[in-house]
């Protein structure tokens, strides 16, 4: 290009360009702290579940060999004190938050790890981790909760940025609304058990989305439209159909669901 079509391009941008530089539809502001984050399918599940528990003041079952079965008991912060097993009355935050280190604790010592939070938006997060994890995928889905809350939100990891010091920055889309643990079990009906008592089911670890429960998160390669499901959350129970995957990320597939034949069972 000669120096009259530079100046002549150079005429062009300048007419064109926006005199306000493009922006985020939400605005993110700077913001300090420390938050949790999960990345294991299995922990995700079961951290919200904890969540959900570290209210109730009760223990948990659990099985620490089967991501699956809950059987072993993790006391509760309030399991010693004078508190009735029955009662529905919800604890204080401090108490919650006691009752959900103790669940957490019963996890491996790496099934979470702690990043920095840098800036957050209505929807949004972003965060740095002192080195690059090995399992961070732009599309996979991770479960986090600020050091204060009780709390584990679920989250999609949207822009990775490394850095010349070696930082890695996250970006992060929160995936609003309520969150349940859930069960995917294959099949209907009663449980089949072995001749030694086991049982030979098939179980998946999944979120059920919003208060319809019409959408969950389950892992890769279990959406299939020819099987019913027993679907288990939040003291609920229900035989499902698999409609339609609405999007399939890394880690994770959210899938409309469609109730098949639906009970409600309160579990104690």
């Amino acid at each position: 290009l000669s120096t009259d079509d530079y100046r002549d391009l150079l005429g062009r941008l300048v007419a064109q360009w926006s005199l306000q530089p493009p922006q985020r539809r939400q605005r993110r502001d700077p913001c300090a702290g420390e938050i949790l984050v999960a990345h294991d399918w299995g922990h995700i599940r079961r951290l919200v579940k904890f969540s959900e528990l570290a209210r109730t003041g009760k223990s948990l079952s659990y099985n620490s060999a089967d991501v699956y079965r809950l059987h072993d008991v993790v006391h509760s912060h309030a399991s010693n004190a004078h508190r009735d097993p029955s009662s529905d009355q919800p604890v204080s935050v401090q108490e919650a938050l006691e009752n959900l280190s103790s669940f957490e604790q019963s996890l491996d010592h790496d099934a979470t790890e702690p990043w920095s939070l840098i800036d957050s938006s209505e929807s949004g997060l972003g965060a740095t981790a002192e080195s690059i994890p090995p399992w961070v995928k732009v599309g996979m889905v991770i479960a986090f909760r600020h050091s204060e809350s009780v709390d584990w939100q679920i989250a999609m990891v949207r822009r990775l940025n490394c850095a010349a010091n070696g930082r890695l920055t996250i970006g992060m889309t929160m995936i609003n609304g309520p969150v349940c643990s859930a069960r995917l079990r294959l099949g209907t009906g009663a449980v089949d058990r072995t001749a030694n008592g086991s049982d030979s089911t098939i179980v998946y670890d999944a979120l059920v989305l919003g208060e319809s429960a019409s959408t969950v998160l389950i892992p890769i390669g279990v959406f299939d439209q020819a099987w019913k499901y027993t679907l288990s959350w939040d003291h609920h129970k229900s035989v499902v159909q698999m409609e339609r995957s609405l999007e399939r990320g890394h880690n994770f597939e959210r899938v409309e669901i469609a109730p098949v034949q639906a009970q409600v069972a309160r579990v104690a």
